[in-house]
């Protein structure tokens, strides 16, 4: 018996009814569990404590202590993870290797531990996202679909009777941690920025998340669809964030080195500005703004929430 595992949440978004993992399970008969609270989890009977079973986690975003695993379970749980670890541990992966101006991916399973990512490494296959994937949702639909043909070889490999063999352990002293993000917490632009990281850093806060933002006329606006070039020459630093050309379908605005095209400008409620902002009006991000960025983000029960200062 083979069974999927993900949090309701990250269903909904990669893995919900009608999506390629959904509908791969259900052409092979396989068990996808969605999980509100992990305290509520426990395997079908069928399951128990049955070695010629397949348990696969997808997407969870909790800590799984060894009380759980070992205590409640009593399975060997399996991790699909997006990264090469040890590197790149944590979440919001397709945000960090936009950011990275990373362009090779994989698929990696590996036994699920106490520790974060941390497990042996029972298989991978690495890939190249092409040249289309710029946004994450781009970054996401062709991860789906690397993944959906990696875990069907996996599993069928398995059901031919191959043995699940570690291929590698972790060197910690390899590994990298990056924490989650949140849009309206740590997507503020600093235009200090060069025009190629400003670029990468409003790819990364676009779709399916809730996108990059800054202040237009001390009215904070939500940017997305940007492209950096350098057709239009030389500006000075003072220049930075100054909208010197609106052509009615984007905005060039200067910055540091090249200047930026922005193809989306929205107010908070999704309403576009795209055909009021003028020509020498200013995008730009108070001090404080860019401070705020500075927060971390930790999931609780009640989802992404601020880390709370130290007592």
């Amino acid at each position: 018996m083979c069974c999927i595992i993900s949090d309701t949440e990250q269903a909904n978004k990669a893995i919900g009814e009608y999506s390629s993992f959904a509908i791969a399970c259900k052409e092979h008969n396989i068990d996808l569990l969605i999980v509100d609270e992990l305290e509520n989890f426990d395997l079908p009977p069928s399951m128990k404590y049955g070695m010629n079973s397949l348990l696969l986690c997808i997407g969870a975003p909790w800590f799984f202590k060894n009380d759980f695993l070992n205590n409640k379970i009593h399975h060997p749980i399996y991790n699909l993870h997006g990264t090469r670890l040890p590197r790149e541990r944590g979440g919001n992966i397709f945000s960090w290797i936009i950011l990275n101006g990373q362009r090779t991916g994989i698929c990696l399973i590996h036994y699920l531990t106490e520790h974060i990512d941390a497990g042996l490494i029972i298989d991978y296959e690495e890939f190249i996202y092409p040249p289309s994937c710029h946004k994450p949702m781009d970054y996401i639909c062709y991860y789906e679909e690397r993944n959906v043909a990696f875990v069907h070889r996996f599993i069928e490999q398995w059901l031919n009777g191959k043995t699940i063999v570690p291929i590698a352990s972790q060197p910690d002293y390899l590994s990298t941690y990056w924490p989650r993000l949140r849009s309206d917490v740590h997507g503020w632009i600093d235009w200090n920025w060069s025009a190629q990281d400003i670029e990468r850093f409003i790819c990364a806060f676009d779709e399916p998340y809730g996108g990059a933002r800054c202040r237009w006329r001390n009215k904070i606006v939500i940017v997305r669809e940007a492209y950096s070039q350098a057709a239009d020459g030389h500006t000075h630093p003072f220049q930075k964030g100054i909208v010197y050309r609106n052509n009615g379908k984007w905005l060039n605005i200067a910055t540091n080195s090249g200047e930026l095209i922005i193809c989306s400008i929205t107010d908070e409620q999704g309403n576009s500005l795209l055909k009021k902002v003028k020509p020498g009006d200013r995008l730009y991000s108070l001090p404080s703004d860019l401070e705020y960025a500075q927060n971390r983000i930790l999931r609780t029960k009640e989802g992404l929430k601020i880390q709370p200062p130290l007592a």
